[in-house]
Parts: structure tokens; C-alpha cells; sequence
């Protein structure tokens, strides 16, 4: 990616940032896509492992712009989050549920960051 659209991007997000409004989900510290446009903006913290259906999972912590950290489980679609570094620029949107290969339903995001440059 060329530097002036890797700043780019970085202004974007950093203005995202300071006029998005976040608001509690329900369930305290974990964030809730629900339906098309839900979107979080943030710093991405780190992870911790949790567990889901007896399964342990990744679940990423993401500040936003309020100081408040949400929790982000892991899917398919959000793994290019482990290829980011700790304090990275987020932006995650919920675009769309989509059917998969096998006819098992999805949600696709959208997922921008200021550090591009670093995902594999």
C-alpha cells in the first residue's frame, strides 16, 4: 500500500474515531453485531481466550473512543485481526449476513485499520 493512502486511511479512521457514537450492548463488555451498519471503532488492546460451545476462542479487546473495551469474539471472518499489532486503529462494520460455500449462514464484515501494512 502507498504511504499516502496508508495515511489516508489513518486519517480516516482517526476521524471516525473522534465523531462515531458508542452506546452499551447489553451483556456488559461484549459488542454485538446485530444488523448491517452496527460498526465499531476503536484501538485493539489485545486478546484473551474465552469459551464458547466448550470450545476455547479468541476474543479481542477493542477501546473506543468513550475508554470503554469491548470484547470481540472470534470468527472466520474477523481472523485478520490476529495479524494486527496491539494498538492499532479498528474499524469494524457488519455488512451483510451471506451463505457460505456449504449453505451455512455468515456475517461479513467490513474491517479497516491504520495498520494495513502489518496483516499477512
Amino acid at each position: 500500500m502507498s504511504k499516502v493512502k496508508e495515511t489516508s486511511v489513518k486519517q480516516d479512521i482517526k476521524s471516525m474515531l473522534k465523531s462515531v457514537k458508542m452506546e452499551k450492548i447489553s451483556g456488559g463488555e461484549s459488542f454485538s453485531f446485530k444488523k448491517p451498519g452496527d460498526k465499531l471503532v476503536g484501538v485493539l488492546r489485545g486478546t484473551k481466550k474465552g469459551e464458547y460451545d466448550g470450545k476455547e476462542i479468541t476474543i479481542y479487546n477493542i477501546e473506543d473512543c468513550n475508554n470503554k473495551v469491548w470484547g470481540v469474539w472470534e470468527s472466520k471472518a474477523l481472523e485478520v485481526l490476529s495479524d494486527l499489532p496491539k494498538g492499532a486503529i479498528v474499524s469494524i462494520e457488519f455488512l451483510a449476513k451471506k451463505k457460505g460455500k456449504k449453505g451455512r449462514t455468515f456475517k461479513d464484515f467490513e474491517i479497516l485499520s491504520d495498520s494495513v501494512a502489518e496483516i499477512k
